[in-house]
């Protein structure tokens, strides 16, 4: 998940402990099932809900601000009933000797297509261990259980560096090209004085910054040439339903290995479960038409006036990915917002880089493990049509 999670969760930024007496961690895995015989790692079930939510909140930093009742409808609706749900690939839970659960490790299916074939993915996410003694020792028993699956591929695209180190000593792949993020902070001064203001020691300066950011972004609207003022690009802009964009999506997968297999009402849970997260704002699916009324590409966005806004998924046909990119910006400019940040995909590396943003490598990073080393040579060399909503978009 996010770089800011704290330490008593295995996706923050953790010192990396060593294994002892220079032994492999299957040993040390092994020592510490000794200790401890009578604690399990065991599927996840309902009743297990309230006691997760609650390790998550009290784990993540970006958890903090949400409620113990979100998290735990969160839980129930993407673990229980999401339309790919499979018992055979249970999210999992590490249950001390006391009968508490000290661990969780989310896993959600997804059915997709590789080269005209289904296959099951196993979407990671939340992966937390309460802070103990053994709790990274507690994190890669946990890891390795949920590689035993039936899935084809386990793909985490929002892991922290603990869990990357994790994952990397037990033999996955860590796509370094699709864990780069772009940053543009649309309105700049706003922007600056928002992170002045979340500094404890310097936020009272916030306040009186306050009046000179607004004459700055007003100076910024009405120079000639400055760098962040945005103009209306000549396109239409139309919002997208869930079967407008599995119509979209299909027409432009069709040539990459690995892609999604939605239908309209799989896509629309994806899109309402995601829309249920208020603190991230509106999502918006929107369509970028040329002056002849061709699409051009779209994109789906949390709208957060006021705020940061977080992009989900930007396609665009060959040649067209500068009209997208700049529609996303006047349109999200235009509904209030202080900064954007996404994912960069392959195709927009060009386009964002001529923009003023900067870059963000390995805020989250992308993991990947499974028996398919066809699959992860595809996605490494970016032959998939994967984007942010193939994640755990609910809670970013």
């Amino acid at each position: 998940m996010k770089d800011t999670r704290n330490s008593n969760n295995l996706n923050g930024k953790l010192p990396v402990p060593k294994t002892p007496y220079g032994q492999s961690l299957d040993s040390t895995v092994s020592n510490a099932s000794s200790r401890s015989l009578q604690s399990r790692i065991r599927p996840f079930v309902q009743d297990d809900i309230p006691q997760v939510a609650t390790l998550i909140k009290g784990s993540f930093d970006f958890a903090k601000k949400l409620s113990v009742r979100f998290i735990s409808d969160a839980l129930e609706e993407v673990l229980f009933h999401n339309p790919w749900v499979d018992k055979n690939i249970p999210s999992l839970v590490y249950q001390h000797s006391d009968g508490t659960v000290k661990g969780f490790i989310g896993a959600s299916p997804r059915e997709m297509m590789f080269n005209g074939e289904p296959v099951t993915l196993a979407i990671t996410h939340n992966f937390v261990v309460e802070s103990g003694p053994h709790s990274f020792m507690t994190g890669v028993k946990l890891y390795k259980s949920i590689l035993e699956g039936p899935q084809d591929l386990i793909i985490s695209g929002s892991a922290g560096d603990t869990t990357k180190y994790i994952a990397e000593k037990a033999g996955g792949t860590i796509a370094y090209a699709h864990s780069y993020y772009w940053w543009l902070p649309i309105r700049p001064f706003q922007s600056g004085l928002g992170y002045i203001g979340n500094n404890k020691f310097a936020s009272f300066l916030s306040v009186g910054l306050k009046p000179m950011a607004s004459v700055g972004e007003f100076l910024i609207g009405i120079m000639a040439g400055a760098p962040f003022r945005y103009h209306r690009p000549e396109a239409d802009l139309v919002k997208l339903s869930a079967s407008d964009l599995v119509a979209c999506q299909n027409e432009f997968s069709v040539r990459y290995a690995l892609r999604p297999a939605y239908s309209p009402e799989t896509l629309q849970w994806v899109l309402d479960t995601a829309g249920k997260a208020m603190h991230l704002g509106k999502i918006e699916a929107i369509g970028v038409y040329n002056k002849k009324g061709c699409l051009a590409g779209w994109f789906i966005v949390f709208l957060n006036p006021g705020g940061k806004c977080e992009v989900l998924q930007m396609k665009a046909r060959d040649g067209k990915e500068a009209l997208v990119f700049e529609n996303l910006i006047y349109h999200t400019w235009q509904e209030g917002a202080v900064e954007l940040i996404g994912r960069l995909e392959p195709a927009f590396m060009r386009t964002v880089s001529r923009s003023w943003s900067f870059y963000r490598p390995g805020r989250m990073w992308m993991l990947l493990h499974g028996k398919r080393m066809d699959i992860i040579t595809a996605i490494c060399r970016g032959d998939m049509f994967l984007s942010r909503l193939e994640d755990d978009i609910w809670l970013l």
